[in-house]
């Protein structure tokens, strides 16, 4: 299962976001995210399903709150037809290996407008491999 975080901010004093986000809240961290416009997202590779926390879906203008859809369809939707190709390619590359992904791509907001998105990512092993 891929358990990527989404988002244009760094790390923060070089310090990994799991190994800080043990000792905070999750309230904490959810109203973190929303101050500076992180959204999260889980890909089910088996599944083929994509689902979108509340924020991320918000970001994109998809939905008031979290959304499941196919992974075709949300890239269908968001990414740009002259990117899609190559990051799909890109991320299904990096999925297979297990390796790290990061990404930049333009995506288009359900109203037409263009956001600027860094999605980052790895992949994760869930209790049926």
């Amino acid at each position: 299962m891929m358990q990527p975080m989404q988002g244009s901010g760094g790390k923060s004093a070089g310090q990994r976001l799991p190994e800080v986000a043990g000792a905070l809240s999750p309230r904490f961290l959810e109203r973190a995210h929303e101050l500076v416009a992180i959204g999260t997202y889980v890909i089910d590779l088996q599944a083929r399903t994509i689902r979108l926390s509340t924020r991320m879906a918000q970001m994109l203008g998809a939905s008031d709150g979290a959304l499941e859809m196919p992974l075709e369809e949300y890239r269908r939707r968001v990414l740009l037809p002259d990117e899609l190709a190559a990051s799909v390619s890109t991320a299904e590359q990096r999925y297979a290996a297990g390796e790290p992904l990061l990404i930049e791509v333009r995506m288009r907001h359900a109203n037409g407008s263009l956001l600027w998105v860094r999605a980052s990512s790895s992949t994760e092993q869930d209790e049926q491999g």
